[in-house]
């Protein structure tokens, strides 16, 4: 236990006496200084977790199949070309383009979390215009067509990302594929 706890970075030593107490904690800017300093670290995750709640969601039929495969598709890309910028010892800061789309995956979610709530039916009608003017139906055709616009928003917004990312990483992928074999912990941007 003393081993692996060894290697695990300490983020706040509190205790309930003695030299480190809470007030202490609490007067060096709490909570939110920790996560200040550990922000880099946890905005990426955050994303991939954010994405969890499309499967039961798609289980649901809530959302389709393309549209969760495109998701995670390039999450995964984007956890790839992270990770082999970190084997070369560089990052990948995030992109103005990559904190839109995630703010619009939250209101998507949240749009189909208070559907579920709600009760409305799962499966879009794809623009297709209610048959009545009855207030109900227009507020369900209006939800329903905000919800199939901003699912293709997203789509859109992840592919464009994914090429903004890769676009700021050039470089990085130039120099990693003239050469492959190459150790990365030789790799450097400025060379």
């Amino acid at each position: 236990f003393d081993r692996i706890g060894s290697h695990v970075p300490l983020l706040v030593e509190l205790q309930s006496a003695g030299r480190f107490l809470m007030d202490d904690f609490y007067r060096a800017g709490g909570l939110l200084a920790v996560l200040r300093e550990v922000r880099e670290l946890l905005d990426p995750t955050a994303d991939r977790l954010m994405l969890l709640i499309f499967v039961p969601l798609l289980s649901m039929g809530y959302v389709s199949v393309p549209l969760v495969v495109i998701l995670w598709a390039r999450e995964v890309l984007m956890f790839l070309l992270r990770t082999i910028a970190a084997r070369a010892n560089q990052s990948i800061p995030a992109r103005p383009s990559g904190k839109w789309r995630t703010a619009l995956i939250y209101v998507f979610a949240a749009l189909l979390l208070l559907g579920v709530a709600l009760g409305l039916p799962p499966a879009p009608s794809w623009f297709s215009f209610p048959t009545s003017a009855h207030a109900s139906q227009l507020l369900w055709f209006a939800y329903d067509q905000a919800i199939v616009l901003l699912a293709w928003v997203i789509v859109l917004g992840s592919v464009y990302t994914l090429y903004d990312y890769g676009r700021a990483s050039q470089r990085l992928i130039k120099l990693i594929w003239r050469n492959p074999r190459q150790s990365f912990d030789k790799l450097s941007l400025t060379a």
